[in-house]
């Protein structure tokens, strides 16, 4: 063979791999199109990278070579070779996927640590289901889903660890019903507003941690469903929080989180009543002596968040009764608050201190359980 014909020879097969990888591609839009019929439309998807075999190969020859930030899809055979391959990266090569096959979707729930696919925009029944699978510590990330059909919340619901779904903005109370299966920590911190029937499944929910945190608005049925979820029920962002609904939660037997940043004096004392072992009030930015004397008797671990208080308010607080006292925000301390708060017989927890003098701290280190942040 002459070297002419020997170099023909190479641009051949050169270009047969090349039509072969074209077909591949355009085999995997028609697949994620199919699967996914509210997909980013065709043209966006033509025009982003994928990773293909030959990009997972030199990413296992040489990590820093590849930016997976720049790589939105990924071919089956790329999915099936890194899913085989032994983990030893502390970072996550899906990250940035927007849309994955269902036959990929086995492939990554392989992966055995943290799987964050915030970026996914769709997720078939088929996909939900094989994600479903994964067993990997840390959790499943899917907080660029906006809408879950009810299937794919079925299908989801079968997952046994942490579960975000932070970009759900509706949740319809079939799918509620179907969340409440799932037995790992659940966040679902895109909801604004919640039917009070939908709230009722989620009361069920058979996991340790149930995150809601930017409902802004709860509804006094909606409050005495929750008061039987016995885990950590986190409710971030509400604006405000009528009596009756505090007295509803304050029957709640697990750990409580309120963010609103703003209650009344009659709903922290009925808030001091909360039967769990832990309430948390850390974004409240005020509370007067009243309510401090009420939450003194609370008998679970306290967190209050006001960064200033008066020295009626942390008198009052050092006799709280319960095991730690969380004054996180806490900036300044006059010596006479910090006498009475080294009479607390608790861990003292103060983060944010901004000065102290000699007098404070001397008041401070007769604090059985106080340790100075530096």
């Amino acid at each position: 063979m002459t070297p002419e014909e020997s170099k023909q020879g190479l641009i051949s097969i050169n270009a047969e791999q090349l039509v072969l990888r074209m077909d591949q591609r355009l085999d995997l839009m028609d697949r994620l199109i199919e699967e996914i019929p509210d997909s980013t439309d065709r043209h966006a998807l033509d025009n982003m990278a994928c990773i293909t075999l030959e990009v997972a190969n030199r990413f296992i020859d040489d990590p820093e070579s590849i930016d997976f930030s720049k790589y939105r899809l990924i071919d089956d055979d790329a999915a099936h070779f890194l899913s085989d391959f032994s983990w030893d990266f502390s970072f996550n090569v899906f990250a940035y996927l927007v849309c994955i096959s269902d036959k990929s979707a086995k492939y990554i729930a392989k992966y055995p640590n943290l799987l964050d696919l915030s970026d996914l925009k769709n997720l078939s029944v088929e996909s939900a289901r094989a994600l479903s699978a994964h067993s990997g510590e840390g959790g499943l990330v899917l907080d660029g889903l906006t809408n879950l059909s009810d299937a794919v919340t079925e299908a989801l619901s079968e997952y046994n660890g942490t579960l975000n779904l932070d970009g759900i903005t509706n949740l319809s109370d079939k799918s509620a019903g179907s969340l409440a299966k799932h037995r790992g920590n659940l966040s679902l911190g895109g909801l604004r507003s919640l039917s009070d029937s939908a709230a009722e499944c989620l009361s069920r929910h058979a996991g340790h941690s149930l995150s809601l945190y930017s409902l802004s608005h709860l509804s006094t049925r909606s409050a005495a469903a929750f008061s039987n979820y016995e885990g950590f029920l986190s409710l971030g962002n509400l604006s405000s929080l009528s009596d009756e609904a505090a007295e509803a939660l304050s029957k709640q037997k697990g750990s409580l989180y309120l963010g609103a940043e703003s209650l009344s004096d009659s709903v922290i004392i009925a808030l001091s009543k909360h039967q769990g072992d832990s309430l948390s009030l850390h974004a409240l930015k005020t509370l007067t002596e009243r309510g401090a004397e009420a939450l003194s008797k609370y008998k679970g671990n306290l967190d209050v968040g006001p960064e200033s208080l008066t020295e009626a308010a942390i008198i009052a607080l050092s006799k709280h009764q319960g095991n730690s006292l969380f004054l996180n925000n806490l900036k300044t301390l006059t010596e006479t608050g910090a006498e009475a708060l080294s009479k607390y017989k608790g861990d003292l927890l103060l983060c944010e201190l901004e000065s102290k003098s000699k007098a404070v701290e001397e008041a401070l280190a007769k604090c059985r359980g106080y340790e100075p942040i530096e």
